[in-house]
């Protein structure tokens, strides 16, 4: 079954899920992998899902008060989708860096607003998807509003069960 994303097209084939992401549903069909949904540890090695380019790279923990995604990494695939892998240990690539499918971006972790060490994946048409502040996306004045981080409308957010 083929699956459109913007003018392109992805079979089931096409996007592998990294090791020990578990994907669950949340409000936005964003996956997210939780504490004790998989065993993990800190620093087991994430993959890119699919090859592309690392479209940004950042860590919202530098911003007191924030919780949020932590370490993480968006890249974005030709095929019209980004992907994005937070809470991470150890970040290995950089901005406008090339990845190959499978490649190792980074390490898992617990940084940013997590329990334990898990991966949370997500998958975003990629014309929906932004890197900014939340006060630049939404207003915010507290938390959050000075980290920068991948932000997407809600149209933006796949269902990576729709891609696997």
């Amino acid at each position: 079954m083929r699956k459109a994303v913007s003018e392109t097209f992805i079979t089931a084939s096409d996007v592998i899920l990294p090791p020990h992401a578990c994907l669950i549903r949340t409000k936005r069909l964003a996956a997210a992998a939780v504490p004790n949904c998989c065993e993990t540890t800190i620093e087991t090695s994430v993959e890119a899902a699919l090859s592309g380019t690392v479209f940004a790279t950042g860590n919202t923990d530098l911003v007191q008060g924030c919780y949020s995604f932590g370490k993480w990494v968006m890249i974005q695939h030709g095929n019209g989708i980004s992907t994005l892998y937070a809470h991470l240990s150890q970040i290995d690539v950089s901005q406008g860096q090339s990845v190959s499918i499978g490649q190792t971006i980074g390490l898992s972790g617990m940084t940013g607003y997590a329990t334990g060490p898990h991966l949370h994946f997500g998958v975003y048409a990629t014309e929906g998807v932004k890197i900014m502040t939340l006060r630049q996306f939404r207003g915010a004045t507290i938390g959050c509003a000075d980290a920068t981080m991948p932000v997407a409308t809600l149209d933006a957010y796949l269902n990576p069960l729709s891609y696997l």
